[in-house]
């Protein structure tokens, strides 16, 4: 192994070692949730060309692409995402994707955590007791300053925290640890946590003989052979009782499926005509067997379903279509404005975001990412992306700035650490984007190892192979040049 270097790789965790990348992908099979590594790496000798190409596949591979359900940022719910980076910092996605994405995560990091303390276990014969330094003896959670401190300290490893790492609303109690200074006392039993909690918890016996190291999963899926504990949390973001996933813990046990609209969840009646799986059935509408009877499912056109059907049209049928008028005047495709042509007012409803292109949109993706090719507003972009979130435009077309493409462009956008503002370190990368800068100029060369003779002197930067030791045109192996008055094999 060279110098591994973390990055993502749409939106799951990778490691970078010089020409290769691993990325630790969820794999789903009836309902069970394992992961596979996926690797993908170039010829060492490869062309600057192969290298840009292999750049741009990093940024747009897609993993779990039969995962296509949007849902909505969990703060600013009007927007819609696939991913947490589609949301805006410190915001995280409710979609079935990312709820997969950070469940990877958390197993990784409890794995981490097991193998962490069971190694401090065969060093001691208990495992970390937590005595001091937290809030309650024995106990961590990983939004108290003890799971970075303390519990870090005595495994020797600064642990990673959950992903989005926040506890559930605790009247009474402060905000972020749900600790109360004053009594001395948590918002909840420990290990159970606040409802809406997203965060890890470490518990030992006083004597340290047991452990449990545990997690709040989102997903729903099974970890058949993983080595987790799942605590059990209602996530009820919209307070309307019912759970996603569905829980046992929430005042209801079937499933909300739109956990941002109070009215969509399983005790709820499916309406017939608005487009929406109201009773969470997965299905929608007239395709409900609920929806029998209901005269807006009937084959004949009928006014007052809100669908311009058949010999329909707004003069005959206001109802379904509305009045004959410029519907979208601004050309913004948005949820008050039907099209962007601005005529056609008995066309679908047509809303930006909904994954669907009507109605004169050119693309329509569902998310408000930039340089994915779709703008906010359904139109064809420029082709510029930051797949890294590093603050750098990568750009499609010969890695050169075109359009609105920020200039200097990044020249790989899979890794984080490659980009303009990069310090150029000895790794056989070019990790600020300029080709005229030397590798390893951003570091101070060492003295090499031997400093005797002509050996002495410092180290020189090897690409890949990192900085070694440097001698003088001058220095011999063994020594035969015996009249140039060197010490030419650094024996002194």
């Amino acid at each position: 192994m060279g110098s591994p270097q973390s990055t993502i790789v749409d939106g799951y965790r990778a490691v970078r070692d010089g020409r290769t990348v691993y990325v630790n992908v969820a794999n789903i099979n009836s309902g069970n949730l394992y992961t596979n590594i996926y690797l993908i790496s170039y010829n060492q000798d490869a062309q600057q060309a192969t290298i840009d190409i292999f750049s741009e596949i990093l940024s747009h591979w897609k993993f779990n692409t039969n995962i296509t359900s949007l849902g909505h940022c969990r703060e600013e719910t009007d927007m819609f995402c696939l991913k947490d980076d589609e949301c805006p910092i410190g915001d995280f996605c409710d979609s079935p994707k990312a709820r997969i994405v950070r469940d990877v995560r958390r197993m990784a990091d409890l794995a981490e955590v097991k193998i962490l303390t069971d190694n401090y276990y065969k060093d001691n014969a208990h495992y970390p007791i937590l005595s001091a330094g937290t809030y309650l003896p024995n106990r961590t959670v990983s939004v108290w300053p003890s799971w970075k401190n303390e519990f870090s300290d005595v495994l020797g490893r600064l642990l990673s925290s959950d992903p989005v790492n926040k506890l559930g609303e605790c009247l009474g109690y402060n905000e972020i640890t749900c600790w109360d200074e004053y009594n001395k006392t948590f918002a909840s039993a420990l290990p159970d946590l606040p409802d809406n909690s997203l965060a890890y918890n470490y518990m030992s016996s006083p004597d340290g003989s047991s452990v449990s190291y545990c997690a709040v999963f989102e997903s729903g899926l099974v970890f058949q052979g993983a080595p987790v504990c799942e605590l059990s949390v209602c996530l009820d973001f919209d307070n309307d009782g019912w759970g996603n996933p569905a829980s046992s813990e929430c005042p209801n046990s079937g499933l909300d499926c739109n956990d941002n609209d109070p009215n969509v969840q399983a005790g709820s009646p499916e309406n017939c005509v608005d487009g929406i799986d109201n009773d969470c059935d997965g299905l929608t509408d007239c395709d409900d067997a609920d929806c029998l009877g209901n005269p807006g499912c009937s084959v004949i056109p009928y006014c007052g379903d809100d669908d311009c059907e058949g010999s329909e049209d707004c003069f005959n049928c206001e109802e379904d279509c509305g009045p004959c008028l410029v519907t979208c005047p601004d050309a913004v495709c948005d949820e008050p404005n039907e099209c962007q042509t601005g005529s056609d007012p008995c066309s679908a409803d047509c809303f930006c975001g909904n994954g669907s292109i009507e109605c004169g949109e050119g693309c329509d993706d569902g998310n408000n990412n930039n340089g994915d090719g779709c703008s906010s507003g359904c139109l064809i972009e420029s082709p510029c992306s930051d797949g890294d979130s590093d603050g750098y435009d990568a750009c499609d077309i010969g890695g050169l700035p075109i359009l609105d493409c920020d200039d200097p462009c990044d020249c790989d956008d899979g890794v984080f650490e490659t980009k303009p503002s990069a310090t150029e370190i000895c790794n056989g990368i070019d990790d600020d984007c300029n080709s005229g800068t030397v590798d390893g100029s951003g570091e101070s060369a060492e003295p090499n190892e031997n400093q005797i003779g002509e050996c002495a002197g410092n180290k020189a930067c090897m690409g890949a192979s990192g900085w070694q030791d440097s001698y003088s045109a001058s220095y011999e192996i063994t020594e035969s040049s015996c009249a140039d008055f060197l010490d030419n094999d650094c024996d002194g």
